[in-house]
């Protein structure tokens, strides 16, 4: 008998939701349409993730942990991480306004991060 009456319930016009969120069905779909389709362009202008920085500011922070000399770390960040680095590097640096004496101090401030 319960299973007659739920199959009723799909097999018929009546709806089972609440008629506020009938009515959000619609926009909600637009929504997520929207969402998808700038998802798309998004991913066909940017196709590649580059690690390439991350790759080199882990061989730099190897070297820079490596020594004491404040001089010395920032030459080593300077040569194996600042000068290979990709205009991504240059925008997060100045969307964050980090120095590059600021990426020295938080290696040795910071060590395990």
């Amino acid at each position: 008998m319960l299973f007659k009456k739920r199959y009723a319930l799909f097999t018929t016009n009546q709806s089972v939701l609440p008629e506020k969120a009938r009515t959000m069905k619609t926009p909600l779909f637009l929504f997520l349409l929207v969402l998808v389709a700038c998802s798309d362009q998004s991913s066909e202008q940017n196709p590649d993730f580059i690690a390439d920085d991350v790759l080199d500011y882990r061989t730099a922070y190897d070297l820079v942990i490596a020594t004491t000399d404040s001089a010395e770390q920032a030459d080593i960040l300077e040569r194996e991480f600042f000068a290979k680095g990709t205009p991504g590097l240059t925008a997060i640096m100045e969307q964050r306004s980090c120095s590059k004496e600021d990426y020295r101090r938080n290696i040795n401030e910071m060590p395990g991060f």
